[in-house]
């Protein structure tokens, strides 16, 4: 489903909401980051690879940027109980569940998809570093720069923290 994220007035709350579309039917519910006093809890595989290691980094990084919340990072194994939505990333035994893979993907692409009330980011991941030049299996990293610049309007201008933009 295409997502797109807004603001709710007088509340901290940061919102992905499917559009209409193929996806956007399977959607129950809208899929919050922050809400309801609860933020999101960002899932990531018992062992994860290193780049959906440093996916969940970024993601965390932006949205306390952004919105001074700090979103809870846990392996699937560990995953708090509760009622707060889950956001997980890469290649989780919960994604597998749920039939998303990334077996069939391009080395860049991702599959962004809501589940009730969780988002699954998935896509291929190589066991290099993330930052390697030549690491073109970064699927699942690139679907969180998608998130962050479709939902809180992250922009980057140029590589650095001074080029990087991150509305409050």
């Amino acid at each position: 489903a295409r997502l797109k994220g807004f603001f709710r007035a007088g509340g901290a709350a940061a919102c992905l909401l499917p559009l209409a579309g193929a996806g956007a039917a399977r959607a129950a519910e809208a899929f919050c980051l922050l809400g309801d006093g609860k933020p999101a809890v960002v899932v990531t595989a018992d062992t994860p690879t290193p780049l959906s290691r440093y996916a969940a980094n970024e993601l965390v990084s932006h949205v306390k940027t952004a919105t001074g919340v700090t979103l809870p990072v846990v392996t699937e194994s560990a995953v708090p109980p509760g009622s707060a939505p889950r956001l997980y990333l890469g290649m989780t035994k919960s994604a597998r569940e749920q039939g998303i893979g990334s077996g069939t993907l391009a080395p860049e692409a991702f599959v962004m998809r809501s589940v009730g009330r969780d988002l699954y980011i998935v896509g291929e991941e190589g066991k290099d570093d993330p930052l390697r030049a030549y690491n073109s299996k970064c699927g699942t990293l690139f679907g969180v720069y998608e998130l962050l610049e479709r939902c809180l309007g992250v922009r980057w201008l140029w590589p650095g923290p001074l080029g990087t933009y991150t509305p409050p």
